[in-house]
């Protein structure tokens, strides 16, 4: 294993630790230090996989052995010998913890989907989330990005690592903010967290809550597997599911209005007889993922999102569900909201036509959470990534590319070529030395399109992932 494999692997096994999937991340991990003993990286999150505390504070040990600096492998040290640790509140760069106790039992609650209410699974209580009262909806509450943008807040963007301490069982674990949910690898608590007052980032304003449940999920990723000409026939049939997770992601919606203009007549002929053309083009809430967890494929096949949906943030929607911490700070998605919006508008002029912002002093924004589905399925030994829109059940991700539907018409078109031959020579008879030849030739040719048929479907070669095979 040389040093980018090696590098390529610990990045999936830090994926599958964050998402919760700890007996992969620990064989992955595993691999990693048989070839590496000193990456000091790898043991620090094989402290976060095992499944014991003693096995925890070795590898800690082994970390700080390596690397006697190492100031996380020290506060994860301290945090599992404390007693006194444990009772301190977490944090997250500037966020706490949200805590939602039940008030007949005292267990936590939490979001539930189909009562739109907080949900207690100990005891069947329901408690209504309190309603905000404002002047205007949630989707009509805009913000200009003018003078925002170089503050502090505008420019704010979370990067690095985050040092999340768990109230539940006290550990603290490091997080790759780019990477996966806040959520707590030893006791599976979810870390919900709001921005506190002295951090600069921008707070979510609103959100839109989940609509779609787990069952629901799934069932749109099987009909989503079943679509498109060039994936696997089978993959409905021969893909598993290894994990689906519901979470908030951070999107930046933006508004703004542009001027399309452009030239009618043919100026070749007659320039006197063109007419400049402009129009207006009012853009209403161009959405800009703010996380960097989901590739932009896949989260611009998720949408549309009904943004007129938008309810005024509440922690009370986050319980029991995490909810990613923004990345993508507002002056650079207000870059890409601008490009996007020209891209998209230019779309729907003639060709030639200029599109452009009809003033900076008139971009607005809002700072949202949307619901999405995030696992990962397994289909002939690849693992594939993929989403689900939390509000309308729209599938998006990755999927295995087969030829297999081509393989099979190509094959019929030439096992009917000699067929067609057999018929015509039975229509036209050839002369007598000639036609036995053409005969056996065509059985010839029928054979040995049906004998490789046959050799692909047993050995799977119709069936191969070029999308993998090509890698």
């Amino acid at each position: 294993m040389n040093g980018n494999n090696a590098h390529s692997l610990l990045d999936q096994a830090i994926g599958c630790v964050q998402t919760g999937d700890l007996d992969t991340g620990r064989r992955l991990l595993a691999q990693v230090l048989a070839q590496e003993p000193e990456n000091a990286e790898a043991w620090l999150w094989l402290s976060t996989a095992v499944d014991s505390q003693d096995k925890r504070m070795e590898c800690l040990r082994r970390v700080l052995r390596i690397d006697p600096d190492n100031k996380a492998a020290w506060e994860r040290l301290a945090a599992l010998t404390s007693d006194g640790a444990r009772h301190d509140p977490a944090t997250i760069n500037g966020y706490r913890s949200l805590e939602f106790p039940c008030s007949k039992c005292g267990s936590e609650l939490h979001y539930g989907i189909e009562q739109k209410a907080l949900v207690c699974d100990h005891c069947g209580q329901v408690e209504a989330i309190p309603p905000v009262t404002s002047s205007e909806p949630a989707y009509l509450q805009e913000n200009p990005v003018p003078g925002m943008v170089g503050s502090a807040q505008g420019q704010a963007k979370m990067s690095g690592t985050l040092a999340v301490k768990c109230d539940n069982c006290g550990s603290t674990t490091t997080w790759s903010v780019r990477l996966g949910t806040v959520q707590c690898p030893f006791c599976g608590t979810d870390l919900l967290v709001q921005a506190s007052f002295n951090f600069p980032a921008i707070a979510p304003q609103g959100l839109v809550p989940f609509q779609v449940t787990e069952k629901q999920a799934r069932a749109a990723v099987r009909k989503w597997w079943a679509k498109g000409w060039l994936h696997p026939v089978d993959l409905p049939r021969q893909a598993g599911f290894q994990r689906v997770r519901g979470v908030y992601i951070p999107f930046w919606t933006f508004d703004d209005m542009l001027k399309a203009s452009w030239i009618e007549g043919d100026e070749e002929s007659d320039p006197r007889l063109n007419t400049t053309m402009e129009d207006a083009v009012l853009v209403d809430d161009t959405l800009i993922c703010a996380s960097y967890t989901l590739p932009e494929s896949t989260t611009r096949g998720l949408e549309p999102f009904d943004t007129k949906a938008l309810v005024l943030y509440q922690p009370e929607y986050l319980a029991g569900w995490p909810a990613e911490v923004g990345q993508v700070s507002l002056a650079d998605a207000s870059i890409k909201a601008r490009e996007r919006m020209i891209e998209d508008a230019r779309k729907q002029y003639p060709s030639g036509a200029v599109v452009r912002e009809e003033s900076v002093d008139l971009m607005t924004y809002k700072h949202v959470l949307l619901p999405v589905w995030v696992g990962a399925y397994c289909y002939q030994g690849h693992v594939y990534h993929f989403a689900v829109n939390g509000q309308t059940a729209k599938a998006s991700g990755g999927r295995p590319h087969s030829l297999a539907l081509l393989f099979d018409v190509l094959s019929i078109l030439f096992m009917c070529i000699p067929l067609l031959v057999i018929l015509a020579m039975s229509l036209r008879p050839a002369t007598e030395w000639r036609q036995p030849v053409v005969l056996a030739s065509a059985l010839a040719i029928w054979m040995l399109v049906l004998l490789v048929y046959v050799l692909s479907k047993v050995c799977g070669w119709r069936d191969i992932d070029i999308s993998q095979a090509s890698q």
